[in-house]
């Protein structure tokens, strides 16, 4: 090895080494970054590696980055302060990739190493949890496989099994659980997932110098050959026209005596779904800190899109949360609360059961009464009265902007805007539920017709400037 030679690496400088030949393989040292080095062969070549002893480590290692010229200097920079955390550790970087690049590349490890990225990045954490059942669920016989090794046949074969319903596996408990029935929206949820967690291991998982280990997504089978089942999203609501026998399916079952306090909660948050369009964990596990009366705001710093929520208190929101309030013990924060108040509640699988029981009245079909079915009621009666596109996504927390859509960067919504809007749509469910007469609405209007027929010229322009702020 040649004579020690230091300096800030730039561009420029590192592009003029090779009018230096050296007889001999020579490191030349960055100033910038400890540890940075680009090795000169005789034969004029340069790479780019990191030259340091890890720690506990007898003697120093070299770890390649890539060639000069190749990579730009600001990634080089990044992926050397990489190694050298990891040798601050005292972990060799280059046995890691050799690992990797031998048995350590399974399916489970990306599994794993997957929702800790997710975490990190402060993504809900009920999708990678769903991520979680369908890969260990329906494909227990490839977590152990090495990624590499995973086979377009593998994808299909389980894809194929999970469409027609002949997956089986065993339960946390120790019993076997096997598919009820056919599912291909759970096969194509599964083909997602697979996607999703390969797709990470192939940009995270690389060779000491960069190079790509795992070369194929192998669900891309499902996309070459057609094989997705694409299977339309779900339809399934409340219409206006069943509106008045939620209500009273509502009212009927908080009457039954045997009715618990979880189940009656149960309730009332699946009325606050309605009248909202709020996810399920967003509703319980709401806490009293995120109601403000007095501002009329209910707030959600924690969403499934990560991006906070402010919603207005309508008067019939209001009501429900006040109730909620009232129900639980001061030293419970949890407005729907488990039965010990110690956590909020999880799973309402058995009360909405027994809820749509409860609603498939003289002969009539149950109506539609899980969680997310409210959330497109909501949805559609927004759209009903006329509340707009923009409108409708901004008070169900869908991103807006993005994929094109320049206009959805410009919306931007008032609190007063928002109360207009959700009191429009709350009074139209309240209407066609018939917990608002028509009749109502009709003497209001004649009494305000009356009230301003006679009210003055400087009256009136007085009122229209009030009623406009």
């Amino acid at each position: 090895m040649g004579c020690k030679r230091c300096f800030k690496f730039t561009e420029k400088r590192l592009s003029e080494l090779s009018d230096y030949l050296s007889k001999t393989k020579v490191r030349i040292y960055d100033t910038e970054v400890s540890g940075l080095v680009v090795i000169q062969q005789p034969s004029g070549s340069l790479t780019y590696a990191v030259y340091k002893k890890p720690k506990g480590a007898n003697r120093p290692v070299t770890v390649l980055i890539g060639k000069v010229g190749a990579i730009l200097l600001s990634q080089v920079r990044e992926q050397a302060q990489e190694h050298i955390v990891a040798m601050l550790k005292g972990e060799n970087p280059n046995r890691l990739a050799r690992e990797r690049n031998q048995s350590g590349l399974t399916l489970e490890k990306a599994l794993a190493e997957y929702g800790e990225l997710k975490k990190k990045d402060g993504v809900d954490s009920s999708t990678f949890k769903q991520y979680q059942r369908d890969i260990h669920n329906y494909s227990p016989l490839i977590l152990k496989k090495t990624i590499k090794d995973i086979t377009f046949e593998d994808i299909i074969e389980i894809h194929k099994k999970i469409t027609n319903g002949q997956c089986s596996w065993i339960q946390p408990d120790g019993k076997c659980y096997s598919m009820r029935k056919p599912s291909p929206s759970q096969a194509d949820a599964w083909g997602r997932a697979m996607r999703a967690v390969i797709n990470y291991a192939m940009n995270n998982w690389r060779g000491a110098d960069r190079r790509q280990l795992i070369l194929e997504n192998p669900v891309r089978v499902l996309s070459v050959n057609r094989l997705w089942n694409k299977v339309s999203g779900k339809e399934s609501r409340v219409h206006d026209n069943q509106l008045e026998r939620f209500f009273d399916t509502l009212n009927v079952f908080r009457s039954q005596s045997e009715r618990s306090a979880v189940e009656i909660a149960i309730t009332y948050a699946l009325e606050l779904a309605l009248f909202t369009g709020l996810r399920l964990m967003e509703i319980f596990t709401l806490t009293k800190g995120q109601v403000d009366f007095d501002e009329g705001k209910l707030y959600l710093p924690n969403t499934k899109n990560s991006h906070p929520l402010a919603l207005p208190l309508t008067p019939h929101v209001a009501l429900i949360l006040r109730l909620r309030f009232d129900a639980v013990p001061d030293d419970c924060d949890f407005l729907f609360p488990s039965a010990k108040h110690d956590k909020h509640i999880c799973n309402p699988r058995k009360t909405i059961a027994n809820l749509k029981c409860l609603s498939a009245i003289n002969g009539q079909e149950p109506l539609n009464l899980d969680f997310h079915d409210m959330r497109r009621t909501f949805a559609s009666l927004a759209e009903a009265c006329n509340v707009g596109k923009y409108m409708i996504k901004r008070l169900m927390n869908h991103r807006s902007g993005g994929g094109g859509d320049v206009t959805g960067d410009y919306m931007h919504f008032s609190h007063q805007d928002l109360l207009k809007k959700s009191t429009e749509i709350e009074r139209y469910i309240l209407k066609k539920g018939g917990l608002l007469c028509e009749k109502d609405s009709e003497s209001l209007n004649k009494d305000l017709r009356r009230i301003f027929d006679e009210l003055d010229d400087d009256a009136k322009r007085n009122w229209l400037a009030l009623m406009a702020k």
